[in-house]
This record gives C-alpha cells, structure tokens and sequence, in this order.
C-alpha cells in the first residue's frame, strides 16, 4: 500500500520540479533576450550574458 501512495506524491514532486525549471529557462532566456537587445552594442556585456 505505502508504495502505491508514495509513487504519485514522487511524480507529482518531480513534474513541479521540471515546470519549475522549463519556467526559470524561459524567463532567463526572456531576459538575456532583453538584456542583450539593450546592451547589443557593448560586446563584452553580452558575451557575459551568453555565459
């Protein structure tokens, strides 16, 4: 019984984990969209960014 209930609350942690990390990849991508959209002309800023 305990494994048939743990199973699910173990899935359900991991797929928030996984939407938690596709979230935070797109809103850094958002970001060094726009920050490098600012920045575009110093080369230095972006290559940091890009890092």
């Amino acid at each position: 019984m305990k494994q048939k209930v743990i199973y699910p609350i173990k899935s359900l942690l991991l797929n928030k984990r996984h939407i938690i990390e596709i979230i935070n990849d797109q809103l850094k991508h958002l970001f060094r969209i726009d920050y490098t959209h600012h920045r575009y002309r110093d080369k230095n800023q972006s290559e940091i960014i890009i890092l």
